[in-house]
């Protein structure tokens, strides 16, 4: 899970099968829930997920708790409308389905309206990238090597959160106090300097 302002990863969770607690509504559910904690977080926040966690018992439970949340869903997928285009004037409210095309009249004219995008689509495609902001940036200097053991994998995985995670702070920290901006890489190294206690050099 991560800021979707700037791809801080606020909490994540490593899957390692089905355990004893897992509940009956299934493993998206589970991910989500385990993650958004309000007794950590708090209230108030728009949670936006892939339709492989997207399912009316999630965003109702979410609802409760007074998270709001955002996503797409699969067909088929229990719960949701089982088919495309079936929305009348007493749908229940929540569902959007926004078509971009032309409208064709009788005499084979196409003609064009500005119809603006629906908000939630706006929002969604505004907010869905914060994993994948924090995934791209700690593929620029990962500290992911091949390894044989598969904790190792995890760990320098840890690391690699962490250390993307210092240098957002530092560029957040650096603008709001209006002070010099680091490089990703000028800021790794200067950091791996102080973890080693080795004199700083410049990149």
């Amino acid at each position: 899970m991560a800021d979707s302002s700037n791809g801080y990863t606020v909490d994540f969770s490593v899957y390692v099968g089905k355990t004893f607690d897992s509940s009956e509504k299934g493993l998206s559910y589970d991910a989500v829930m385990d993650l958004v904690q309000p007794a950590f977080l708090g209230t108030g926040y728009h949670v936006y997920v892939d339709n492989f966690y997207t399912s009316p018992t999630l965003f109702t439970d979410l609802s409760n708790l007074k998270i709001r949340a955002c996503g797409t869903y699969r067909k088929g997928r229990k719960g949701c409308p089982p088919s495309q285009g079936v929305m009348t004037r007493t749908t229940p409210r929540g569902t959007v389905r926004w078509l971009r095309r032309k409208v064709k009249s009788r005499d084979g004219r196409y003609s064009t309206m500005e119809i603006p995008c629906p908000v939630p689509v706006v929002q969604y495609n505004k907010y869905m990238g914060g994993v994948d902001r924090s995934d791209e940036l700690i593929q620029y200097y990962s500290a992911h090597r091949r390894v044989s053991h598969p904790y190792r994998t995890l760990f320098l995985h840890f690391f690699d959160i962490a250390s993307t995670n210092a240098y957002i702070l530092h560029l957040e920290l650096a603008q709001a106090s209006q002070q010099k901006l680091l490089s990703h890489k000028a800021f790794l190294s200067q950091l791996a300097g102080e973890l080693c206690e080795v004199e700083r050099f410049e990149i």
